[in-house]
């Protein structure tokens, strides 16, 4: 019985968050290759050789796959096809692929902000929900596959080159602060200033550079969470000037 187990033991290893860059079974090692949303893709044993891939259409359903589907049983990022039930077990839901939907309303309600109480995401080019909690979850791309994140703000310390800088309310201002903090001189006109989220208790910002492909899409962020905060519009002369204020309060200097 403990042989038995033994050989049907599987390890997942996981890098941030719920995103999975391996499977170890007693038969090999797989490397796991995500998309910039942390949907696993491909699969690759140590020789290289691809062993399986998955392409999944708008509601996240396995539409084309090459090798075994449940080699992978990761969906979205946080989801676990349970195959039995046809159902992704997504933590506090089971989402269904097929409709697009929980199959259980909101823990929290209209609190949620999705009026249909049984919706996924507003965005899937862009947004995740990993608890099947939270509706509008602010982006983190990924450098997962390369070329999504500006190659010279990743290390071995920071692989999807996340930096925080304080809020200017300014876009180009704010650039010019993450060009900075990432230590490069000119991040090239293909990479975007992506704002992941702002908390209003340092006035600062987390960012990223991100290339325009990837960044082109629909999402919420920082910028959204600062005109929820002040009720300014992010770029806007009265944005600028609360940043300002704000910074200024913080850091003991004047504040007019």
């Amino acid at each position: 019985m403990k042989l038995e187990l033994q050989n049907n033991l599987v390890t997942w290893v996981f890098n941030d968050g719920f995103v999975p860059s391996a499977k170890i079974t007693n038969k090999g090692s797989y490397s796991i290759i995500s998309d910039y949303l942390g949907t696993p893709v491909e699969a690759y044993d140590e020789q290289g050789h691809k062993v399986w891939s998955a392409e999944l259409d708008i509601y996240g359903r396995v539409k084309e796959f090459t090798g075994e589907k449940e080699f992978i049983p990761f969906r979205y990022q946080g989801q676990y096809e349970d195959v039995e039930i046809g159902l992704y077990y997504n933590r506090f839901r089971y989402y269904d692929p097929e409709q697009g939907n929980y199959t259980q309303i909101d823990p929290i309600g209209l609190a949620g902000g999705n009026p249909t109480l049984y919706g996924y995401v507003s965005d899937l080019n862009a947004m995740i929900d990993p608890f099947g909690l939270i509706v509008r979850q602010p982006i983190i791309f990924l450098s997962t596959g390369g070329g999504v994140i500006h190659p010279k703000t990743i290390s071995p310390n920071n692989p999807h080159g996340i930096f925080t800088i304080d809020a200017t309310g300014s876009y180009f201002d704010d650039r010019a602060a993450l060009a900075k903090e990432a230590g490069i001189n000119d991040p090239g006109k293909n990479y975007r200033s992506h704002h992941i989220d702002y908390d209003p208790k340092t006035n600062t910002m987390r960012m990223q550079f991100v290339h325009e492909e990837y960044h082109k899409y629909p999402h919420v962020g920082g910028a959204d969470d600062f005109k929820k905060d002040t009720g300014f519009k992010y770029g806007s002369p009265e944005a600028v000037a609360e940043a300002t204020k704000r910074r200024n309060k913080l850091k003991g200097g004047c504040v007019t």
